[in-house]
């Protein structure tokens, strides 16, 4: 699939992401937008590296993996995170597994970079 082609599947997610950064008054949303920026991200891994996607998010539309759950914490558990307590709960939960189990560290952090990795070879289209 083409990165157009991609970004227009997932039009909504690039374009809440777009309105965040515009709203934050900075030219990219940092830390006002880490959310809209993993949902587009989301969106856009499963459109071009469908593989890598399925094995580093779990389902496209439906509960996350614990590899998502656990290296986008950052983002979700934060005290501004405008996402519900159970969502907030999951991603808690997902990185204290995660910081206590090496292994799982290991297997996610190669299912993050696997996934980077394929999404940087649109990266140029994709701006």
């Amino acid at each position: 699939m083409s990165a157009k082609r991609a970004k227009e599947l997932c039009s909504d997610a690039v374009e809440t992401r777009r309105f965040c950064y515009e709203g934050s008054g900075k030219a990219k949303g940092g830390e006002d937008c880490l959310i809209e920026e993993l949902k587009e991200k989301r969106c856009l891994s499963f459109a071009l590296c469908p593989r890598e996607a399925q094995q580093y998010y779990g389902s496209k539309d439906g509960e996350k993996a614990v590899c998502s759950l656990y290296k986008e914490a950052f983002a979700f558990t934060r005290d501004d995170a405008r996402v519900d307590a159970g969502i907030k709960e999951l991603h808690r939960l997902a990185s204290q597994r995660g910081d206590a189990d090496p292994t799982l560290n290991k297997a996610c952090r190669s299912r993050g970079m696997n996934l980077v990795h394929c999404l940087s070879q649109y990266a140029s289209e994709l701006l």
